[in-house]
């Protein structure tokens, strides 16, 4: 009995396939790409980002500086008369520049971590900030995909009409412009 059947059900098994394949067809995905480095740099916060950075990297390197002039004085101090000090006097001296000096290795130690702890969130920030957007700006705009490259390298495609990166800076900038809400 399911052998009567079985004609008519493949016949209508192929007509709803070749209908999706037909209506896929009709679906055309937008796909388009962002380069990286255009993105970063014509993202106004981005620079804003970079400056925050750098002022840190600025400070840490002045109290890097300041510290290390600071040992350099409490080197000399110690070296005055060294050779006319007793040799219990001599180790003390030695003994404490020593703690002097690995206090300032672990303080600049502590000042890069830090420094790359801060950029590391910062970059972050802005990366989640730039990825929400994008997604957005996708779904907006009917976008499948939107890839990010780096210095355009795409294996193949028009990219003239694949690249959105000029309009998502655009429109990025806009967003997250001050006084600016959603």
């Amino acid at each position: 009995m399911i052998s009567k059947f079985l004609p008519g059900f493949s016949l209508l098994i192929a007509i709803i396939a070749l209908s999706l394949g037909a209506y896929s067809h009709n679906q055309q995905q937008k796909v388009a790409y962002v380069e990286t480095d255009r993105l970063l740099h014509g993202f106004t916060l981005s620079a804003k980002v970079q400056a925050e950075i750098d002022s840190a990297q600025a400070k840490a390197q002045s109290e890097i500086q300041r510290a290390g002039d600071s040992l350099a004085a409490f080197k000399l101090r110690i070296e005055t008369d060294y050779a006319n000090k007793p040799v219990a006097e001599r180790a003390k001296r030695e003994q404490v520049l020593v703690g002097q000096v690995q206090a300032f290795g672990q303080f600049r130690e502590a000042s890069a971590r830090r420094l790359a702890q801060l950029r590391a969130d910062k970059l972050q920030g802005m990366a989640d900030k730039v990825n929400v957007f994008l997604a957005e700006f996708g779904n907006r705009n009917g976008y499948a995909v939107i890839f990010a490259t780096v210095n355009g390298n795409i294996a193949y495609g028009d990219t003239e009409k694949m690249d959105i990166t000029d309009e998502v800076v655009r429109e990025l900038n806009r967003q997250f412009q001050p006084g600016f809400s959603k």
